[in-house]
């Protein structure tokens, strides 16, 4: 038997002073009572109560022993809520298209088993920057494509849902035609979104990655800042660019998606030093919300 429940038994005893009252606020028989203080005290060495037909009083170690065990509990309980202050919330970071609403859809998420409920804060932020705050332990969480995850033994990785590489072409460019095939769009100049932080760096290398694994050989690469630059451009009747979508993506009016066949992994990343001890837990919550298109915030 463990001894929380001997001491758990010592503890209402002494806040009734009374076996049958104890025995009803724990559940057990008055016998089971009286056996549990016995076995306390047995291990102890010593008396914690004197008790007679009439009454039941706690002796001077017993008094003793009741404080000291108070204080535990206060303390025990405080650990208890830093632990929780500490790990109830998840902080995951990913990208903003509505591909990844479920991420965005989280609010909590109550975990029955360990009567733990967890509460998310969500960040749009890009791949690079998401990586780099995983390392830094800057976030718990990233979700996002596995191609943007460089290093992959440094984490804990569970895949999520995909999306899948569409090329994004005006309607009025010369290659196109209802049926068109991303590979009549090989030389086609390549315009791509950017941040001015990357203009020359990791994301370049994405860029390459996609062109290369799609056997893309664009005469430039033109590098845009802003979504609605790269549509002005592409809008104009030259060029193409490459975009991770759902199935159900309506692309803009007067362009087209052409299907590459070609999906990339949408993945949780953690580290795998992380003190949150539900993480895989989160991910199979976000797994079941690409699955479904909702979320049920228990689990």
């Amino acid at each position: 038997m463990s001894k929380n429940i001997l001491i758990d038994t010592f503890l209402s005893v002494s806040k009734t002073l009374n076996f049958r009252q104890a025995a009803k606020e724990l559940g057990i028989s008055q016998q089971a009572v009286s056996k549990n203080i016995s076995r306390l005290e047995a291990n102890l060495g010593f008396t914690l109560l004197d008790r007679n037909t009439h009454s039941v009083i706690l002796t001077e170690y017993g008094k003793e022993f009741l404080k000291i065990n108070k204080d535990y509990s206060r303390r025990l309980l405080d650990l208890k809520e830093r632990f929780q202050t500490n790990n109830n919330t998840c902080l995951i970071e990913t990208l903003g298209p509505k591909e990844f609403a479920p991420v965005h859809d989280l609010s909590s998420l109550y975990i029955t088993d360990t009567d733990t409920k967890l509460y998310f804060q969500i960040r749009k932020v890009d791949p690079e920057a998401a990586v780099y705050h995983l390392r830094e332990k800057e976030s718990d969480m990233i979700v996002l494509m596995d191609d943007f995850l460089p290093e992959k033994n440094e984490w804990e990785t569970q895949e999520v849902g995909s999306l899948e590489i569409c090329l994004l072409v005006a309607k009025n460019n010369p290659l196109y035609h209802e049926g068109a095939e991303y590979m009549e769009f090989r030389n086609e100049p390549f315009i791509a979104k950017t941040s001015m932080n990357n203009l020359f760096g990791s994301t370049m290398t994405f860029i390459d990655k996609d062109i290369a694994s799609l056997n893309l050989s664009p005469s430039s690469i033109i590098m845009l800042t802003a979504n609605e630059k790269r549509k002005d451009h592409l809008a104009k009747g030259s060029g193409i660019t490459l975009a991770p979508l759902s199935p159900k993506t309506s692309p803009p009016e007067g362009f087209a998606l052409i299907p590459t066949g070609r999906f990339a992994r949408i993945v949780c990343a953690w580290n795998k030093s992380s003190p949150k001890v539900y993480l895989k837990k989160v991910a199979d919550h976000i797994q079941k919300g690409f699955e479904y298109g909702s979320i049920n915030p228990e689990i």
